[in-house]
């Protein structure tokens, strides 16, 4: 899959969804009814032009939420665990995603680099070079599999980067 220019590498992760309305508290009290086959993270087309609609942080959980429509219907919850790092840019009232992709230790370094480096950055004109010990850090977690990174990429709205455990 191209994600903004280069090749992008994902593994399959299960994503908990439902149809209709994404109510949060629902889906926490009954998740035995969401459907984990609509979406799964093996089929990353599904994720085309859906709409990112929320983020739930949870500080002492370390644990992030992401709530995405689909263009089929479907809602779509994807939970991140054990978050070290991450970024949100441009968050508006509309978000339309381009790509979601979960890099880990099977994924080339080159596939990643670009995300790594704005995450470990400040700003995105930064010089990379000063933080090049940083980089490589993060490079090795995930190259040992100690890690994973999280790239949504939109089509207009928000960019969001997530170092972390695990992505379900």
């Amino acid at each position: 899959m191209l994600m903004n220019g280069r090749m992008g590498c994902g593994k399959s992760r299960g994503v908990q969804c439902h149809r209709g309305r994404l109510h949060h508290d629902e889906i926490q009290a009954n998740k035995s009814d969401i459907n984990k086959g609509d979406c799964a993270m093996s089929d990353y087309a599904k994720f085309v032009d859906s709409h990112l609609t929320s983020i739930r942080c949870y500080e002492k959980e370390k644990r992030v939420e992401f709530a995405f429509a689909l263009p089929s219907g479907t809602n779509c919850l994807l939970a991140v665990d054990g978050v070290d790092r991450m970024l949100v840019h441009e968050m508006r009232e509309q978000n339309i995603v381009e790509s979601v992709e979960v890099y880990d230790s099977t994924c080339s370094e080159d596939d990643m680099r670009w995300a790594v480096e704005m995450l470990t950055t400040p700003g995105g004109k930064a010089d990379p070079i000063p933080f090049a010990p940083v980089i490589r850090s993060v490079m090795d977690r995930i190259a040992m599999g100690e890690q994973v990174l999280l790239a949504i990429t939109p089509v207009y709205g928000a960019m969001v980067l997530a170092l972390a455990a695990q992505v379900s």
